[in-house]
């Protein structure tokens, strides 16, 4: 964060000397401090546009007035949009290709509550509808271990299916220890069985697929992502689904995204949810639905992979 302002701060200072008509050498002293510090980050074109209109000022006096404020207001974003894009936080790109380090960091200055045993960073599904009621699903869930009570808890990986109109879950997870290690999800050690139902006399036809999370310990932060694709509905006439926004450890975004044909309206109903944000977009013949919400410091919802 330090380093960002310091980038912006160097690079704002020619726009704002020739607005201020200070002499060109303030400006020019640290435009090359600046530069090298572009080069290394070219996606920062912010202050470097502010610089190119302060001197571009410089040398065409024929600009107006009002190009000065042009300058000043360039000079501005260069600081202030910086800062605002590093405020994201690093999972919300693309959690299995981002830097071990970078995660890492953020993940540590995660607020939660001291005596928790995982925070969860974000709490993710998506749910693609097509016009029969078929669904892609995707659940993302990225998590910091800090106790060895959670590195037990949470170490595995896991989800049921119906085999006579689902394919087979799609594992992807990603372990990163506290040292920077990347540890990769093993597809051998994960291992498929009949789901128990839990009462006697009683059978499914649900299967069961599971595997161990490699490397799990305080300090990880761990990435998984489960793919399920139906093949056909359950039920012609629609699907009901319930869906938590928390588990019982404290989450600090929750979100669902809900993509379904027009011809196929959704209805919802949010419980104990205040606050959520729901947004609805359309494209073309498609509505789209995302409701996010957070943090939730204490939940009712599943216990991990359940």
């Amino acid at each position: 964060m330090i380093r960002i302002w310091l980038e912006a701060l160097l690079l704002s200072i020619p726009a704002l000397s020739q607005v201020l008509g200070l002499k060109d050498y303030i400006g020019r002293m640290p435009t090359a401090l600046g530069f090298g510090a572009w080069i290394m980050h070219p996606s920062r074109w912010w202050p470097t546009f502010s610089v190119f209109c302060a001197f571009y000022y410089r040398r065409h006096p024929m600009l107006t007035t009002p190009n000065r404020l042009a300058s000043v207001a360039l000079a501005l974003a260069s600081v202030l949009v910086p800062a605002a894009l590093a405020q994201a936080p690093q999972w919300e790109a693309d959690p299995f290709s981002e830097k071990p380090q970078d995660l890492l960091r953020a993940a540590a200055k995660a607020e939660a509550p001291d005596e928790a045993d995982v925070v969860v960073l974000l709490e993710e599904a998506r749910y693609r509808f097509d016009e029969q009621g078929a669904a892609d699903v995707k659940l993302l869930r990225i998590y910091h271990v800090r106790t060895q009570q959670g590195a037990d808890e949470w170490n595995s990986i896991g989800s049921s299916w119906q085999p006579w109109r689902q394919e087979k879950p799609v594992f992807r997870a990603r372990v990163i220890t506290a040292d920077g290690g990347v540890h990769e999800l093993d597809p051998g050690t994960v291992a498929e069985a009949a789901q128990e139902t839990g009462a006697t006399g009683i059978y499914s036809d649900r299967r069961l697929l599971r595997g161990p999370l490699p490397a799990v310990a305080p300090g990880s932060v761990v990435v998984n992502e489960i793919a399920i694709q139906d093949q056909r509905p359950a039920f012609d006439v629609g699907v009901s689904r319930r869906l938590y926004f928390a588990t019982q450890a404290p989450v600090r975004k929750a979100r669902v995204q809900i993509e379904a044909p027009k011809s196929a309206p959704v209805r919802y109903v949010l419980r104990k949810a205040d606050g959520a944000d729901v947004q609805r977009t359309e494209d073309g013949d498609r509505v789209t639905l995302t409701f996010e919400a957070g943090p939730f410091w204490k939940a009712d919802g599943p216990r991990p992979n359940s």
